[in-house]
């Protein structure tokens, strides 16, 4: 009896020590099964060789299928084509094999039996059948059954889609997957028909799997499977005050109490019920017109037609505004090229003062702003006439201190003036001065306001531009505000007429002394 209770002890921390080790190699193995594929697509496609090039297409569908993300997930259903592998302790011997699903769902496990019937089985079903049919005939066996390579099979899309195709899919494939890039304008998401290789079919609605998160509408793929996307009966776009603005696909009996409470999830707090309006396209026509509609349409269910377009509108559309004219920027952000006068209208609360107007729209100044000099355009409702109100947009904006208590005015309308910048022409040009700076000019255009270089007293055009900081800037680029463009008077004989007078003068009075000095016998004697 000791005897036996040893042998069983000793058996017993053999099989521990098989399992352990067995572990370790079916977790070395499964871990490293994705980086042994990848690694023979590679080779295979630097290699050239045909054998090898079909290994790697293998290899690259094998990517598709994850055995981590298969063994996570108790849905995994046991799939034709599916590669597991076995191990356990059979007298003291560890022993492994590979067994594969096979197309009608049977499985052998070693010598031990088979299983049939798998189609419908999850992996831990089967798992559990295939533990207990080897206990059975070795107890204590350490069984192992783990999934190594997930089967990858193919499935059909047709219908109204970009192109008919068939594509790769495994077990853990859904719906969503395969139709991802592939639907039109047209295509319907609620009626989606997936017919089985048994050729039973089942529609499904895949907005209710987005929206509500029902995947029963989003399947699971099997093998074999048929897609068929069909073209939608009636699609309809809501815009504006609406929680989820956008187009949608309608069912039948769902009209616009619907468009806006389900798919557009409710009117937003700003939504004005009485500015909705309905744009109809005429399919005859090709054309159409807008009309607008009640308040109680919404409570009525309005029949909506294929394409149409609801429109609901915000009250803060119709608060008061201004306008805002002259020097203001347009464009994109840090964009300071003003070519002319830009209008703009902005919309203010009741009540607003132009001190906080202004800074809320700081963006609308810009470098060329003169913000000093702006003033308020108002029509004094009493006379009609209009007065000018200064304001001082530059103390707003940065002095702290400064504070304005001008109201803004429905119908006002604030100016900003252009800031004036000049460029000087000083030199060997008929009309030296200062002339209005304008943008991307060049040094030949301020030059010729200036009337052009006098070549009289400039030689070779010598010309230097010197900035406001006193650098030299180059002379072929565009010349920048408050430059001097200075046109040198280098020309030599320029030089001596100007001053050759003066040398006559005195030469003639040196003449005219020593003249009279000889006359009168000064010299001479």
């Amino acid at each position: 009896m000791a005897c036996f209770k040893s042998a069983s002890k000793k058996y017993a921390l053999f099989a521990l020590i098989s399992l352990f080790f067995l572990n370790q190699a079916f977790c070395y193995d499964l871990l490293s099964s994705s980086d042994t594929v990848r690694s023979s697509s590679v080779n295979a496609a630097s290699s050239g060789d045909k054998k090898a090039s079909v290994q790697a297409l293998s290899a690259a569908a094998a990517d598709l299928a994850d055995p981590r993300l298969a063994l996570s997930n108790d849905e995994y259903p046991v799939t034709a084509g599916d590669v597991y592998t076995l191990a356990f302790v059979a007298s003291k011997t560890p022993v492994s094999y590979t067994l594969t699903i096979d197309p009608d769902y049977s499985v052998r496990v070693a010598n031990l039996g088979i299983i049939k019937d798998c189609e419908g089985l999850t992996y831990r079903a089967l798992k559990k059948q295939v533990v207990e049919l080897v206990g059975k005939n070795f107890p204590l066996s350490a069984v192992q059954f783990v999934l190594t390579s997930p089967a990858v099979f193919m499935v059909s899309l047709t219908g109204d889609v970009d192109k008919s195709c068939e594509y790769k899919a495994w077990a853990l494939s859904r719906l969503s997957s395969i139709l991802k890039g592939h639907l039109l304008d047209c295509s319907s998401v609620r009626n989606v028909r997936v017919v089985s290789s048994s050729g039973k079919a089942n529609v499904y609605d895949l907005f209710e799997a987005v929206r509500n998160g029902d995947f029963s509408n989003d399947p699971y793929l099997r093998p074999g499977d048929r897609i068929e996307v069909l073209h939608a009966k009636r699609q309809v776009t809501v815009q504006g005050e609406v929680e989820r603005p956008g187009r949608y696909e309608l069912l039948d009996g769902e009209n616009l109490k619907a468009l806006v409470e389900k798919y557009g999830d409710g009117l937003t707090p700003t939504a004005d019920t009485s500015r909705i309006s309905l744009f109809r396209t005429y399919k005859k026509e090709n054309s159409g017109e807008t009309e607008y509609i009640p308040a109680e349409s919404i409570e009525k269910d309005l029949a909506l037609e294929n394409f149409d377009v609801i429109n609901i509108r915000s009250y803060l559309e119709i608060k008061p505004g201004i306008f805002v004219t002259g020097a203001i920027n347009l464009g994109t952000e840090g964009d300071t090229s003003l070519e002319g006068m830009s209008k703009l209208s902005v919309r203010f609360n009741d009540g607003m003062l132009y001190y906080d107007l202004v800074r809320q729209n700081l963006n609308l100044f810009s470098p060329l702003s003169d913000l000093e000099n702006a003033y308020i355009i108002r029509e004094v409702s009493d006379s009609g006439e209009e007065v000018r109100i200064p304001i001082n947009l530059s103390k707003i904006l940065f002095d702290s201190s400064f504070r304005s208590t001008e109201q803004v005015k429905n119908g006002d309308t604030l100016l900003i003036p252009f800031k004036q910048f000049f460029v000087t022409v000083s030199g060997a040009v008929p009309s030296p001065g200062r002339y209005p700076y304008i943008p991307d000019r060049d040094v030949n255009y301020y030059i010729g306001l200036a009337g052009g270089i006098d070549s009289y007293r400039n030689s070779f055009k010598k010309i230097t531009v010197v900035g406001l900081d006193g650098k030299k800037l180059d002379a072929n680029s565009p010349i920048v505000p408050e430059c001097n463009i200075q046109v040198e008077e280098n020309s030599v004989w320029y030089k001596w007429t100007r001053v050759s007078g003066g040398v006559t003068a005195i030469l003639s009075a040196i003449s005219t002394a020593i003249s009279i000095l000889a006359v009168t016998g000064v010299i001479g004697n």
